[in-house]
């Protein structure tokens, strides 16, 4: 190359060959970690909600040790765990899990170029959705079947296989049978209705855990590479209030399709905003200065109650207006 010296190449030679051949305890150690996020979801099955974890470690690493070293780590662990995957016929679910780590890498990404916690968001948000596109084409090439009606379906089995296991309990009078067969009929019913709503509520809570406990790791480890702030500063866009208001008038518009699309667009809302209230109650209580452990107790009961969920999740959605992360004695104006 015009204006590159013998030393120059020699110097980037030498790089090269030391990003190949890295290979210190630290690093292997961050390799196994990544290794044991990615094999938890595929030795539990069962356990979905493992799919979150899988996004953090990576992230972790591309922020704290760099780009470069960090996309070794995460190829190191792709690779040693796809092979052992294929090796058990699990080369399938491991694809599948593999395309969490697109959160890893866009999220670092917003990082390096100091987006803000919405933007962020949402970057690694669709990045996910495109990454589980992805996936759904290939299955539906390989299974020549959709993947989305396979998951109805396998839904619909679990839900069917349950149901015998909680009939034949003797302990059961005749009208709790009742209202158990009642509940799974509902429950049979009602799930394929809400099932877009289930993924996208997946998808947000995967890239807001990798978000806050990342960002609290990274703020602790190093500081100065985190441009984020605490997330009890973090707000959604007031934009968003206005998917909450079109959500709310589909369900009074004639047609099931579009009620149901309504239906959908509240329940994401409402995980969103809840989201935003518990950033509201952690300004609170900071600013009230609670003790950790009165903070733990609150979190632990208001995160048990189902109309605690509701409340911060109204309380969200309030604080677009009022503002209660606002410094007592500021003006808005």
């Amino acid at each position: 190359m015009p204006g590159t010296t013998c030393k120059d190449m020699a110097v980037d030679d030498q790089h090269k060959k030391n990003f190949a051949s890295r290979g210190s305890l630290s690093d292997w150690q961050a390799v196994a970690l990544t290794c044991i996020a990615l094999t938890m979801p595929l030795l539990m099955p069962g356990f979905g909600w493992l799919y979150a974890f899988v996004p953090l470690p990576p992230f972790y690493f591309m922020v704290i040790e760099g780009q470069q070293k960090g996309i070794w780590i995460a190829g190191w662990a792709v690779l040693i765990t796809g092979t052992a995957a294929v090796l058990l016929h699990g080369g399938g679910f491991f694809v599948f899990t593999a395309s969490f780590l697109a959160v890893s890498v866009s999220l670092a990404r917003s990082l390096r170029l100091r987006h803000d916690p919405a933007a962020s968001a949402f970057r690694a948000s669709a990045a996910l959705l495109v990454a589980w596109l992805f996936f759904a084409a290939g299955y539906g090439v390989m299974h020549k079947n959709s993947l989305y009606a396979d998951l109805l379906a396998s839904i619909d089995r679990g839900v069917e296989a349950a149901y015998p296991i909680y009939m034949e309990s003797t302990d059961l009078s005749s009208s709790l049978k009742e209202e158990i067969t009642a509940s799974f009929t509902s429950v049979r019913q009602t799930l394929p209705k809400i099932l877009p709503s289930l993924l996208a509520l997946w998808l947000i809570a995967t890239v807001w855990l990798t978000m806050t406990v990342g960002a609290h790791l990274i703020r602790k480890r190093k500081p100065e590479r985190m441009t984020w702030p605490p997330y009890r500063d973090w707000r959604l866009p007031e934009i968003t209030v206005w998917a909450v208001i079109a959500s709310g008038l589909m369900l009074f518009v004639p047609g099931a399709g579009t009620r149901l699309w309504g239906l959908n667009g509240l329940i994401v809302c409402t995980v969103l905003y809840f989201f935003q209230g518990l950033a509201v109650l952690g300004t609170l209580l900071n600013r009230w200065r609670v003790p950790p452990a009165v903070k733990f107790l609150i979190y632990l009961l208001t995160l048990m109650q189902l109309y605690g969920l509701l409340f911060l999740s109204v309380i969200g959605l309030i604080d677009v207006w009022a503002d209660f992360k606002k410094p007592r004695g500021t003006s808005t104006m």
